[in-house]
């Protein structure tokens, strides 16, 4: 299902390896673990929000 997908990779937000961008930033030395998890953890609950309001929404906009 398309929404386990998009939960799944909200995590990949708070971690360094998530996605090749992020440890190339890493690697410069200028951002720590922590400088990480503080912005992913905004970054996954602005996600699923958005999610919930589409969900709310637009589905049963769509006769679902």
């Amino acid at each position: 299902c398309i929404i386990d997908r998009r939960l799944n990779l909200a995590g990949a937000y708070m971690i360094v390896a998530g996605t090749p961008s992020a440890a190339i930033v890493y690697s410069s030395g200028h951002l720590t673990t922590r400088d990480f998890l503080r912005v992913g953890v905004r970054m996954v609950a602005v996600s699923l929000g958005v999610l919930w309001l589409a969900m709310a929404f637009y589905w049963p906009w769509l006769g679902g």
